[in-house]
C-alpha cells in the first residue's frame, strides 16, 4: 500500500523508552480525530531547502491548518519529503513552542531555535509518543498519522487538548513548531527545518511552466493515429500520445501551453482524425494555450499567412507567439517564446525592444536521459530539486519549464501523465502558471547581443541567393489583388521546409537545401496558368539546381519531367473552375522524418528515401531527353529502357518500353491547398472506372487514370473510419494509411510494357 495509516494513538511512555523502543500506549481521550483536511496554499508555512544526504530524510515544506478555527484543539501538518520511500520511512520530531518559557536542549544530538513546549515523536514503525518540556509523558494526546509514498507526504492531525497546562483552556492559541529528521531508530538528525509558525504567511511557491513542443507532428494518417493515442509508443513500452495529456490535463484542471499545435499542417491533421473539437473545447475551457506559430522567417507576411491558415480552423486568436528562429521580433505579440540550450530548466522572462522574451529551456542532455523525465512515481527527483530550489531561492522571476518534446518525453504516457498532474495539484507549493501571469512577473533586460537561441538546436532555413529568389517571389506574387492557388501551395511548401522542432544536423540541411526547389516549380506552373501557351523545352531550370528540366505545355496542361530522375515530378491543369495540381513528390509535404542514417544527399531529389520524387521514377537515372512537338522521350542506354510523355488535350500519355518489369508508381496530388479548412479531407473520393481509377475532389474536379495494366490504388482516405480510435497494433493498415495529407497514389506492379493516360474531368 501507498498510504500508511497510523491509528488515534495517544502514547504516554517515557521519551527515554521510546527510543529504547519499549513504550507502551496508556488510556487516551475516547474523542475520535475527523478525517484529514484537504489541503492549500494558504496552508503553506515554510519550505525547506534540498540539503539531506537522503532523498528520503530531505523535509522540502511543512503545512499547518487549523480545519475548525482556534475555538477547536484540532491541528492539522503536512510534511513534504524529496521522497517518502515505503521502504526507508524515517523518525520525525516535532517540538512545538505555545506558552512563555520552555525547554532550550532537546534529547537529540541537535540544536533547536526555540524553547519548546511539546516535543512529539513518529516513529517509521512502532507507537508515536510525546513528551512535555521536563521529558514526562503527555498522556491522552490522540493522533492521526499518514504517510502516502505516492504524494511523498506525510500528514498529521491531533487533538490538541491534552498539550495545554490548564484542562480548562480547550483551544490552543497559536504556535511554531520545528521539525528534525532521523534515520529509522537512529538519533542522528539528518534534515531540519527552520522553524514555522501557525500565524505566518505563505512563502511564494514554486512557478512551474508546463510547455510542449513537437506536439502532434503528424504528416500521414498513421503519424496522425500514433501521434494521438499510439500503442507500444511509451517509455514504459505502452500508449503514449497528445490525447493521453489532453485528457489528463483536463481531469487535473492543471493549464498545459502546447508550444506549435497551431503549425497549419498540424491543425489539418488533426481535423482529419476527427480530435480537433476537443483541442477547440479544452482551448475555450482553458484547460490547454495555445500561442501563434511564428514561421522561421523575419518577415510579416508568413507571419500573417501561417495565423490565416490557423484561423480557418476557428481557433481564437493569441497574444503570444511561439518561434524557433533566433533573432525574430515582433510587436504583434505581448510574449514570444523561443527555445534555450541550457543545463537546468530555470530561466527568468526577459525584455528586449519592449518585448517580453521566454525561454523554454532545453537540456543539453537527451531528452530521454533519466532524471529529465517524470516516471510512474510522478516528477523525477531532480526535478523537484529545480523546483524546490527555485522556490527556497525567492526569486519570483524565475519559471521551472517542464515538459519539452511530447514525442520524446513521457508525458504522453496516461500513466505517467496522471501521476505527475496529481503530484503537481497535491503539492500548493508548486504554482502552475497560466501564460497571463507571465505579462506580471519581473523581466530581466537582454543584451540585444546575445543570440534568442543556440544555432544547434534547430536547423534554419536555407539561406541561398537562389532560395531568397524563390522566396521573395512567392511574397511579390501572393501580393497581387487576386492571389493564385499555385502561390498557395508554394508558401505552404515552404513552411514545410523547416517545421516546428526541426532536427538540427547538417543531414537535414541537406534536404532542406534539395527540396526547397520544388517551391519555384509552383510559382513557374502559377506563372503559366495566368498566361496558359504552349511550351516543349528541355532547357529550362526552373528549380535553380543549375541542370535544365523538361517542360511540357499547353493550353490545359503544365508537366514537368526531370531527366536525372526519368520521373514526371509535378502536373497541373486548367478547366473552367481555375488551376488544379495533379502530381506532386510527396516531399512537398513531408521530408526528413525517417533514419537520418538512410539519406543520402548525393541522389538529389531522391534523397529521403521515404519520399516519392515523381511519378514513374525509377531509380535508374539520368536520361537522355529528344522533344518532337508534344512529346517528351527519354531514353536509358544502360538499361535499355525508353519512356515517352505525350500532351493530350485533355492530359497526359505515358508509354515505357523495358528490357525487364517496369513497375509504376503515380503520386497524386490533387489541390492540396484545399486541406486547410474544416472537413477538408470529406472532399477526396477514389473509385475504379472501367479501365483504370479515378481520384476526386467534391465539388467538380477529376483526374483518371486509364491503363490495362495491373495496379494497386491507395490514397490517405483508405483508414479514415479508424481515425477516431486509439492505434491497435494487430492491425494490418492499407498502404494508404502511410500517404501524406492529401496524397493518393496508384501503383503498376510491373509488366515490361506498360502504357496508360493520366486525364482531368470535370
Amino acid at each position: 500500500m501507498a498510504r500508511i495509516f497510523y491509528p488515534c494513538l495517544s502514547l504516554v511512555a517515557s521519551f527515554a523508552a521510546l527510543l529504547g523502543g519499549c513504550s507502551h500506549p496508556t488510556a487516551y481521550s475516547s474523542r475520535l480525530i475527523p478525517n484529514q483536511t484537504s489541503w492549500s496554499y494558504a496552508d503553506l508555512r515554510l519550505l525547506d531547502p534540498v540539503d539531506a544526504p537522503q532523498a528520503e530524510h530531505d523535509l522540502l515544506a511543512v503545512y499547518i491548518n487549523r480545519p475548525s478555527g482556534r475555538q477547536s484543539p484540532l491541528i492539522d501538518i503536512r510534511l513534504d519529503f524529496l521522497d517518502l520511500s515505503i521502504r526507508k520511512q524515517p523518525d520525525v520530531y516535532i517540538v512545538f513552542d505555545y506558552v512563555y518559557g520552555g525547554e532550550s536542549q532537546l534529547p537529540l544530538p541537535a540544536e533547536t531555535d526555540l524553547a519548546w513546549d511539546a516535543l512529539l515523536f513518529l516513529p517509521a514503525a512502532g507507537e508515536i509518543s510525546a513528551v512535555d518540556g521536563r521529558n514526562q509523558p503527555i498522556p491522552g494526546l490522540p493522533v492521526r498519522v499518514m504517510r502516502d509514498s505516492e504524494l511523498d507526504s506525510l500528514d498529521i492531525r491531533m487533538d490538541a487538548s491534552a498539550l495545554f497546562p490548564s484542562s480548562s483552556r480547550m483551544t490552543l492559541p497559536e504556535f511554531k513548531l520545528q521539525v528534525f529528521i532521523s534515520p529509522a531508530g537512529s538519533q542522528h538528525v539528518s534534515d531540519t527545518s527552520a522553524v514555522a509558525s501557525s500565524f505566518d504567511p505563505p512563502p511564494d511557491p514554486a512557478n512551474l511552466l508546463l510547455a510542449f513542443w513537437n506536439t502532434y507532428p503528424a504528416y500521414t494518417p498513421a503519424q496522425a493515429l500514433r501521434r494521438w493515442d499510439g500503442a507500444h509508443t511509451g517509455p514504459q513500452g505502452g500508449r503514449h500520445g497528445l490525447s493521453n495529456l489532453l485528457r489528463t490535463a483536463d481531469n487535473s484542471d492543471i493549464l498545459v501551453i502546447l508550444m506549435d499545435l497551431k503549425h497549419p499542417a498540424w491543425l489539418s491533421a488533426l481535423d482529419y482524425g476527427g480530435d480537433l473539437e476537443l483541442v477547440k473545447n479544452l482551448v475555450s475551457q482553458g484547460t490547454i494555450f495555445l500561442p501563434e506559430v511564428i514561421p522561421p522567417v523575419n518577415d510579416p507576411f508568413w507571419h500573417e499567412y501561417s495565423a490565416e491558415l490557423t484561423r480557418q480552423f476557428g481557433l481564437p486568436n493569441a497574444d503570444f507567439a511561439y518561434t524557433q528562429s533566433g533573432g525574430i521580433l515582433s510587436a504583434n505579440y505581448s510574449l514570444l517564446f523561443f527555445p534555450k540550450l541550457q543545463s537546468t530548466p530555470v530561466s527568468p522572462i526577459y525584455r528586449r525592444e519592449g518585448q517580453r522574451l521566454m525561454p523554454l529551456p532545453m537540456p543539453l542532455a537527451p531528452a530521454s536521459q533519466p532524471g529529465l523525465q517524470p516516471d510512474l512515481n510522478g516528477l523525477s527527483l531532480e526535478q523537484r530539486r529545480w523546483l524546490i530550489d527555485t522556490a527556497v531561492n525567492g526569486d519570483s522571476s524565475q519559471i521551472v519549464t517542464l515538459g519539452g518534446d511530447l514525442v520524446r518525453s513521457s508525458w504522453g504516457s496516461p500513466q505517467i501523465a496522471r501521476a505527475v498532474f496529481q503530484y503537481i495539484r497535491k503539492h500548493p507549493w508548486i504554482r502552475p502558471l497560466h501564460p497571463q501571469a507571465l505579462l506580471s512577473l519581473p523581466a530581466r533586460d537582454m543584451d540585444p547581443a546575445l543570440p534568442v537561441y543556440s544555432a544547434t538546436v534547430f536547423a534554419g532555413l536555407p539561406r541561398s541567393e537562389g532560395f531568397d529568389q524563390l522566396v521573395m517571389s512567392a511574397l511579390d506574387q501572393h501580393a497581387q489583388p487576386a492571389p493564385n492557388p499555385l502561390i498557395d501551395a508554394a508558401a505552404q511548401a515552404y513552411l514545410v521546409l523547416a517545421p516546428p522542432a526541426t532536427p538540427a544536423s547538417s543531414e537535414y540541411t541537406a534536404l532542406q537545401e534539395i527540396y526547397a526547389r520544388q517551391i519555384n516549380i509552383l510559382l513557374a506552373a502559377a506563372d503559366w496558368s495566368q498566361d496558359p501557351v504552349p511550351v516543349s523545352s528541355c532547357s529550362l531550370d526552373i528549380d535553380l539546381d543549375g541542370r535544365p528540366e523538361c517542360v511540357l505545355a499547353s493550353e490545359h496542361m503544365f508537366a514537368v519531367i526531370e531527366p536525372q530522375l526519368g520521373a514526371l515530378t509535378h502536373a497541373f491543369a486548367i478547366d473552367g473552375s481555375g488551376v488544379h495540381q495533379l502530381i506532386a513528390p510527396t516531399s512537398q509535404f513531408s521530408f526528413g522524418t525517417g533514419d537520418p542514417s538512410t539519406w543520402d544527399p548525393q541522389l538529389d531529389l531522391a534523397a529521403d528515401p521515404q519520399v516519392i520524387p515523381g511519378a514513374f521514377y525509377d531509380g535508374g537515372g539520368p536520361y537522355q531527353t529528344e522533344l518532337s512537338g508534344a512529346k517528351l522521350t527519354l531514353s536509358n542506354p544502360a538499361s535499355g529502357r525508353t519512356k515517352s510523355f505525350t500532351l493530350l488535350p485533355d492530359g497526359l500519355r505515358y508509354e515505357v518500353v523495358s528490357s525487364g518489369p517496369e513497375a509504376a508508381r503515380i503520386p497524386l496530388a490533387l489541390d492540396p491547398w484545399q486541406r486547410f479548412a474544416p472537413g477538408w479531407a470529406d472532399s477526396y473520393h477514389g473509385e475504379a472506372i472501367p479501365g483504370g481509377w479515378s481520384w476526386s475532389m467534391t465539388p467538380g474536379f477529376n483526374v483518371s487514370i486509364t491503363t490495362d495494366a495491373r495496379y494497386d490504388a491507395a490514397a490517405f482516405t483508405d483508414t479514415s473510419e479508424m481515425m477516431n480510435r486509439v492505434e491497435n497494433p494487430n492491425t494490418e493498415f492499407p498502404p494508404g494509411h502511410y500517404m501524406p495529407f492529401p496524397m493518393a497514389e496508384l501503383e503498376l506492379p510491373g509488366d515490361l510494357d506498360l502504357g496508360l493516360d493520366i486525364r482531368i474531368m470535370p
